[in-house]
Order: structure tokens, then sequence, then C-alpha cells
């Protein structure tokens, strides 16, 4: 009996670290990080590369005390650098401003498909300063 005990333990602690993610680029459990809802075509990459600063788009996360604030930009915070218009849809600019630069299948006229972030089962305070740069 004490054998099957390990074996369960030594597999939820694997799952739990990622071993068996769904994907192989899933560096981090569907367990500590649930999947996500994000229809946008986004990179912070691209956005650190510029140095832009975590608080210019995210405000808020200095002091933030819970994995489940939100803490996702609302269109007036991209609209600090995009130009966005809602009356030209498709205006062409640098850096992008077109509705298509950021939603896939966006259709005028039709709503936009919301971003929805899974709230995580982790405890975590942003205020701590631990930010992870990608």
């Amino acid at each position: 009996m004490t054998i099957i005990r390990t074996i369960v333990v030594i597999a939820i602690v694997c799952l739990a670290a990622g071993v068996f993610a769904e994907r192989d680029d899933a560096p981090f459990s569907p367990v500590v990080y649930p999947p996500q809802r994000l229809p946008l075509i986004f990179s912070h990459a691209k956005h650190a590369a510029r140095g832009t600063a975590c608080a210019v788009c995210h405000p808020t996360a200095a002091t933030s005390r819970s994995a489940v604030d939100n803490l996702i930009p609302t269109e007036a915070a991209c609209r600090g650098c995009h130009a966005i218009d809602r009356n030209e849809p498709a205006k062409a600019a640098t850096p992008i401003a077109a509705c298509t630069g950021c939603h896939p299948g966006f259709v005028p006229g039709q709503p936009v498909e919301r971003v929805y972030v899974m709230p995580s089962p982790l405890k975590f305070d942003h205020s701590a300063g631990i930010f992870i740069q990608s």
C-alpha cells in the first residue's frame, strides 16, 4: 500500500509541476495556471523590446494584492500609444491602430469577443515586487 501512495504523491507533484502539461510550449502546470480565453493578438516581448515598462499598461500591478485582480489594460490605456479610432476600424497607423491588429476575427458592427482571464488558484501579491518579464 505504501508504494501505491508514493506513486500517487509523485503523480500529483508531477502534475502540479507541469510534467504532464498538454502543450509542449506550456512550461507551467494547467493546475496552477488555468487556460485563459484571450482573443487578442498581443506580444509582451514586442512591448518590452520597445522599452515599455510594465506599469505603463498595468498601473495597478504595483499595489495588487491578489492573483485575481483584473490587471488587463483598457482600450484607453492602449490609446496612449495606439491611435485607435472606433469610427475608423481599419485605420492604418504605426503602431497599429486597426481593430483587426489586436482583435482577430473583428467584424464591424459585431460585438468584440471579450477577454476572460481564468482566476488562478495561487495566492500571489504583485505588490511584493515580483514581476516576470517574458
